[in-house]
């Protein structure tokens, strides 16, 4: 039975790499891509724009007025995808209407002042990389197996996913990504008190005496409860928070965070030998000291809970560490 179940977990890796070199062999047609061997002969600026699936992110660069840095030399940008953009709720009027400042802080974070291929990112969980905006972290993971085959589960930086690498161009490289690399806003506490979805949290957080935990230095990950999920759980209202016994909501809470920062691109696959990440299936030790189940569909259970709790956004970078909202109240021992 191990070795069947070897064998699954072999072919089920050796399936990924089959589909990453066919959309590998699918691009090589575009003579921008390295992968052709034809010298590039646009720039950063003149690839975006002449590419539809980046419109957005070409219009959001043209109001942030970032097209004389993106004209720089050594340049990496880490770009968008109309899909990405639109997923972040951000579209063509949004980023008219937006200030040029925002816009700029945002793309910011998407640009490397050096020329950085996937081939050059440290294999492993979030190392940190410099961009015009602030620190990120990059994520690469490798495997090999015993006969020698590696299967190789992509880059991510901040939880964004480069799902197409190394295209180049006259003053440097760009990588799509399926998510907007937004810059944190702040602490953990100060991104939940700007979330109206998490005001329940805020004052659970703030009745449990845990204001200073989460706004330290960390980084810490936090599974962050909207307002509907605290209801769920017999929470009527702030209120009824504001009357709970303050250790028990110190229990719950820290039954909701772990030490260290971890994406949901840093859910790996149950073979990878890397102590940062959180193995899927599996469990995490959490700061309550009780474990919380992670399913393959990157599902939360707690232990008392009877059903998964879903990530409905993911992802959320603080100065601190990273937040994940879900949509239920998970119960320790």
């Amino acid at each position: 039975m191990n070795a069947l179940k070897k064998h699954i977990t072999k072919m089920t890796a050796l399936v990924g790499v089959a589909a990453t070199m066919l959309l590998a062999a699918c691009q090589s047609t575009d003579p921008f891509d390295s992968g052709t061997g034809v010298p590039p002969t646009r720039s950063i600026p003149q690839l975006v724009s002449s590419d539809r699936n980046l419109s957005l992110l070409n219009q959001a660069v043209a109001k942030a007025g970032l097209a004389q840095t993106l004209s720089g030399q050594n340049l990496t940008v880490f770009a968008p995808t109309n899909a990405a953009f639109r997923a972040a709720r951000i579209d063509s009027a949004f980023i008219a209407n937006a200030s040029q400042q925002a816009v700029a802080a945002v793309l910011n974070y998407h640009v490397m002042n050096t020329a950085v291929r996937s081939a050059d990112i440290q294999a492993g969980i979030n190392s940190t990389i410099t961009t015009l905006g602030g620190t990120a972290y990059a994520s690469k993971f490798n495997y090999s197996f015993p006969e020698g085959e590696t299967a190789t589960f992509g880059v991510a930086v901040n939880g964004s996913r480069v799902v197409r690498s190394d295209i180049s161009a006259t003053n440097g490289v760009v990588h799509i990504v399926d998510a907007v690399i937004v810059p944190p806003a702040g602490n953990i506490v100060q991104v939940a008190q700007a979330d109206t979805s998490l005001r329940f949290l805020v004052a659970a957080v703030t009745r449990a005496g845990l204001v200073s935990a989460l706004t330290a230095a960390g980084p810490l990950t936090v599974f962050a409860p909207t307002n509907t999920a605290f209801r769920e759980a017999g929470f009527a209202n702030e209120a009824a928070i504001n009357a709970a016994d303050p250790a028990v909501l110190g229990r719950i809470l820290q039954y909701h965070v772990r030490a260290g920062r971890t994406f949901s691109t840093n859910f790996t696959p149950s073979f990878f030998n890397d102590p940062q990440g959180i193995k899927v299936p599996g469990k995490t030790r959490m700061l309550s000291g009780d474990s919380l189940s992670v399913s393959g569909s990157l599902q939360l259970r707690g232990i008392k809970n009877t059903s998964d709790a879903n990530i409905s956004r993911a992802n959320i970078s603080t100065t601190n560490g990273v937040v994940h909202i879900i949509d239920k109240v998970l119960l320790p021992q």
